[in-house]
């Protein structure tokens, strides 16, 4: 169970090799850059490109996601293995979350939502009001912002599950004073 907690923290704070391309900044750029020039010298319209890029960021979160919910599993079953019969809030918060009913989330995950708060970038490029060097950072800083926010949430539950766990486990350590007066221990 350590091990599956520790696997799903390295990855909350970004440290998990398979996301590693996801999570890339630095890919990000160069997925885009190109999308960008199109639209400035307009052999794409603002609206394709938009989509063209959306569908590049659609990858990096389906990857994520994946990734998340494969050591969210592995975490679960451990834990259950482990700790079975014991109730943890922050557990019951990390799979509400991965079913996608935390409203937070979904600012940072859903791509509809991206791509209206990013059309006028494109649009703005589209018509030379905005530069493709812009563009490009701006659509970078903002999908980037949208991942820290979500490992940040993700690491919060994180911590509250490690929290949880620990608490549990010294409480299963320390003696109950009741049985050891009764001779039970």
């Amino acid at each position: 169970m350590d091990s599956a907690l520790f696997d799903f923290a390295e990855a909350a704070l970004g440290k998990n090799s398979a996301m590693s391309w996801s999570l890339s900044g630095d890919v990000l750029r160069r997925q885009v850059a190109p999308v960008f020039a199109r639209c400035s010298s307009q052999e794409l319209t603002a609206e394709e490109a938009c989509d063209v890029a959306m569908d590049f960021v659609a990858a990096r979160v389906s990857n994520m996601l994946d990734v998340f919910s494969s050591l969210f599993t592995t975490l679960e079953s451990r834990i259950d293995v482990q700790m079975h019969g014991e109730q943890f809030p922050a557990l019951v918060e990390l799979e509400e979350f991965f079913l996608g009913m935390n409203s937070e989330a979904q600012w940072a995950v859903d791509s509809e939502i991206a791509k209206r708060e990013l059309h006028t970038l494109f649009d703005k490029v589209h018509r030379g009001v905005y530069g493709t060097r812009t563009g490009v950072y701006v659509f970078c800083d903002t999908i980037l912002a949208k991942k820290e926010f979500y490992l940040e949430l993700i690491h919060g539950m994180c911590l509250r599950l490690t929290e949880q766990i620990i608490a549990v486990k010294k409480a299963q350590e320390t003696p109950d004073p009741g049985r050891l007066a009764n001779g039970d221990d």
